[in-house]
């Protein structure tokens, strides 16, 4: 159980405060966040090794499992006015260029970009829910982090990350991978939510600690942007 007194085992991502305020505990991890630029993060935080085999073995923190590849699909079906929406938004504004899914899931939005004939990857580090992805699409979906993929700069014209940021070890680091990928005038799509400070442990159902490593703050992305 964590304390107030207790600090965080990293500083914050965003800004590299040491203040970090304790919220509540899920399941053995503790919630809290940066008093300086309200970026929510959880202790103690897995390294990056180890959360990448957490989900390629579809487990999370204290013996808590990912949803199967089949569930997940179904949740992303019944979303689908959503993905239609963040396609137009993004396909209105976007140069035209290759198109560079993040947590791809079981390929949703990526099926969206075909319709309109856009040249689409993905990155989808849960086994099955990539293999479903490619019986479904047949597109390039990468098995690695765009950390670890050493893609070419300025090759994507929109990178997109739905409700993936919670999920990312170093958002500084994804952010710095996708600011360098992305063509001039790119687009970079992010949805997310983001929680404010005196947040309670029963303000939510399931939290899902360990799987989801970081809410952003009420202000935390313009850090973000100015920082990157």
């Amino acid at each position: 159980m964590q304390s107030n007194n207790t600090p965080t085992q990293t500083s914050c991502d965003c800004c590299g405060s040491l203040k970090w305020v304790y919220e509540f505990t899920e399941k053995e991890i503790a919630l809290g966040y940066c008093a300086v630029c309200g970026l929510h993060y959880i202790a103690p935080m897995p390294s990056r090794e180890e959360r990448i085999n957490g989900i390629q073995e579809c487990h999370f923190g204290s013996g808590q499992h990912l949803c199967s590849a089949d569930l997940h699909r179904k949740a992303e079906v019944t979303k689908k006015a959503r993905f239609q929406k963040f396609f137009e938004l993004i396909d209105k504004f976007a140069p035209e260029g290759k198109w560079l899914d993040i947590g791809c899931g079981t390929g949703t939005l990526i099926s969206e970009a075909r319709k309109a004939n856009k040249e689409v990857a993905g990155i989808e580090l849960s086994p099955d829910r990539r293999r479903l992805a490619k019986e479904l699409f047949g597109d390039e979906i990468y098995d690695k982090p765009i950390e670890m993929l050493n893609l070419a700069p300025e090759s994507y014209a929109v990178v997109t990350m739905t409700d993936v940021f919670s999920h990312l070890t170093s958002p500084t680091v994804t952010f710095s991978q996708v600011h360098k990928v992305l063509r001039k005038n790119g687009i970079m799509m992010l949805y997310t939510g983001e929680i404010g400070p005196g947040v309670k442990r029963y303000h939510n159902y399931f939290w899902g600690l360990g799987d989801h490593l970081y809410f952003l703050g009420e202000h935390t992305i313009e850090r973000y942007c100015s920082k990157i």
